[in-house]
């Protein structure tokens, strides 16, 4: 596939067909390592092309326009979807562009990240949900999460094929499995995450501050699984420090219960499985996700008597 600073030129060319812009001028955006995203610029009218680097996640965007749309009727201010679809075999999605400017990494963005984490797990899931939400073990939430730690607690021990790929060794699989007991008895509630909160998704427009980037969204414990990317972003030079993440608890009216969930087990379940889903459905990512498991693995081990 032919390409113009990177980026594949016959799906460039045929969504802009598609909007009837005719030799448009493109601006190549940030858009990390998942997507390539593109301002098109014709006429009086620009717009946001973000493609797929990786042709097997062809149906996120769909699940990123759902998350998007529902979020708006919540009085989460988010840009708009225009088009989903493939060119070639090739995902793609077309939004509104938001002019403006970026939001700080510190301070009050963190309150406004906290009040629309909230609203966002309200967002009713209906039959009509997009499938990519959910996990493999169903749509009810809370059954899917007893599941999910039952699962992954159940591979544990000799056979496990976590073991030959240098995640734990077998003596610590007793241990482990404490740990994901933990897990179970802790009570959760669950509902829908934006999975990438973070002041780099937030754009401070004419109108207010626009939240970005849905492509993480996805359903589970709340606020575990918001809480869980933010505290990782603590490792980066502008992450969250301690009065930001105060500030995004006291604004989501999480303070009472937040840190009653054990993050280490957490961060240890989503690890395993991760690797144990890539075994079975993307092999090419097994090696990547079996080293940041290990990691977790020795995160979790001084809270526990590994006997």
């Amino acid at each position: 596939m032919t390409a113009r600073f990177g980026v594949p030129t016959e799906v460039v060319a045929a969504v802009a067909a598609r909007f009837g812009a005719t030799d448009p001028e493109l601006t190549v955006l940030d858009g990390g390592s998942v997507n390539h995203t593109i301002r098109l610029d014709y006429g009086n009218h620009r717009v946001v092309l973000r493609i797929h680097r990786d042709r097997l996640r062809a149906g996120e965007f769909a699940k990123e326009a759902w998350c998007a749309e529902q979020a708006r009727k919540m009085d989460v201010p988010t840009p708009r979807t225009l088009e989903t679809g493939t060119v070639g075999g090739v995902p793609y999605a077309v939004q509104e562009y938001v002019e403006g400017a970026p939001a700080g990494p510190h301070g009050e963005v963190w309150a406004i990240l906290g009040r629309w984490s909230a609203a966002i797990a309200g967002v009713p899931l209906t039959v009509g949900s997009p499938p990519g939400l959910f996990s493999r073990f169903g749509r009810d939430l809370p059954t899917a999460w007893a599941s999910h730690i039952a699962y992954n607690r159940g591979q544990l021990g000799p056979d496990d094929p976590l073991v030959g790929l240098g995640v734990y060794p077998v003596l610590l699989a007793p241990a482990l499995d404490r740990a994901l007991a933990e897990l179970a008895e802790t009570g959760m509630h669950h509902g829908l995450s934006h999975g990438d909160l973070a002041p780099r998704n937030v754009v401070i427009g004419v109108d207010g501050p626009i939240l970005l980037d849905w492509g993480s969204a996805t359903t589970g414990p709340v606020p575990y699984t918001e809480l869980l990317h933010i505290v990782d972003q603590r490792q980066s030079p502008d992450g969250p420090d301690d009065d930001d993440v105060g500030t995004y608890l006291a604004a989501a009216g999480w303070n009472d219960v937040a840190w009653t969930v054990p993050l280490a087990q957490a961060r240890l379940l989503r690890s395993l499985d991760l690797v144990r889903w890539a075994i079975d459905q993307r092999p090419d990512l097994v090696r990547g996700y079996a080293a940041t498991a290990h990691t977790s693995v020795l995160e979790v081990l001084p809270s526990l008597d590994a006997g």
